[in-house]
């Protein structure tokens, strides 16, 4: 797999998650002093574009600490899961609304299937894989982060 991805500046790259179609749907990999972070995730079909991204750039998966998820809708979102099995020191940085989505993704499931029917959930979603509790950190609005 060749995973379609542009290197932007200050250790950003971006990263076409090939969501429905090309140029839709992006992630992001932050990187700095060998470590990195997914902000995003596409869907859980868009996992094998994110692990190649790391393989392609050289990143070891035990070096990525962090999946931070702007939202939770499943086109950013309902990778998650699947890519926390494959990153075994990352954690999950997700807004206190959606944590439990995350951890339990069985009301996400069910309202996309209802809506536009298993078919399409499987053809353009792949799947929606819960994501382990002890792997979810909870931001919570106001929260900051002030280092060194």
């Amino acid at each position: 797999m060749n995973p379609i991805y542009h290197n932007l500046d200050f250790g950003v790259t971006c990263i076409d998650t090939e969501h429905m179609r090309k140029d839709f749907v992006a992630a992001y990999l932050i990187e700095d002093n060998a470590r990195a972070a997914f902000v995003d995730t596409g869907c859980y079909l868009s996992v094998p574009t994110l692990l190649a991204t790391l393989d392609a750039k050289n990143i070891k998966r035990e070096n990525v600490d962090y999946i931070l998820l702007t939202h939770i809708h499943l086109d950013h979102a309902g990778g998650a899961g699947e890519l926390i099995k494959y990153l075994p020191n990352a954690k999950v940085y997700v807004h206190e609304y959606g944590a439990n989505h995350l951890i339990d993704p069985s009301k996400l499931r069910a309202g996309v299937i209802g809506v536009y029917g298993e078919l399409f959930f499987k053809q353009f979603l792949g799947d929606l894989i819960p994501t382990p509790e002890d792997k979810v950190i909870i931001a919570k609005d106001g929260d900051e982060n002030h280092t060194g």
